[in-house]
């Protein structure tokens, strides 16, 4: 992703829930993969930690005579790794505003501020990703507070609802004895 023209990849379908979320997960993996942000979000890259250096440098005066002498006093140069901070900073925030540009607002609500792309991502996996308990409650509340709505029709309810049903129903059919009971 060019640092100029910035263009944010909108991938085929908005994470909206449970339903699709293993698709929508292997698309924006790809997709941030692509555009070389995946480090960022699966936490192998890590924010680089201000570091400076000093390096003292002699300085030499001429004297009358043609030959170089020492100067009292040296000179120091600073250099740190500001500027790598700053584009990992930029690479992080671009990977946050792609998944949020690809999650519907209602489920970004649901969600608390993220202060990296990997919190983000690992946000969403702990809800979504059918291996944790609070993504299998998250699925419950899911199916338990749908709501049919008139704009959207009876038939997109019904799937929706259908859809949620068998992600519950294959959640807990492979979930281990401890799960269960929740």
């Amino acid at each position: 992703m060019s640092e100029r023209s910035i263009k944010i990849p909108a991938l085929p379908c908005k994470l909206d829930g449970q339903g699709h979320y293993t698709v929508w997960r292997d698309l924006a993996t790809r997709m941030l993969k692509v555009h070389d942000l995946w480090n960022l979000v699966n936490g192998s890259s890590k924010r680089p930690v201000l570091t400076t250096t000093t390096t003292t440098v002699p300085t030499t005066t001429q004297q009358a005579s043609g030959s170089a002498a020492e100067a009292e006093e040296d000179e120091e140069e600073t250099s740190d790794n500001a500027e790598e901070i700053s584009d990992w900073d930029k690479k992080d925030n671009l990977a946050v505003v792609f998944l949020q540009s690809n999650i519907e607002f209602e489920v970004i609500l649901t969600l608390t501020p993220a202060d990296t792309a990997h919190h983000l991502w690992t946000q969403l996996e702990d809800r979504f990703d059918r291996k944790t308990v609070t993504s299998l409650h998250s699925l419950l509340a899911n199916v338990v507070t749908l709501q049919y709505t008139p704009d959207k029709g009876i038939k997109e309810h019904l799937t929706q609802f259908n859809t949620l049903w068998s992600s519950l129903l294959t959640r807990t059919s492979n979930s281990t004895d401890k799960t269960k009971d929740l």
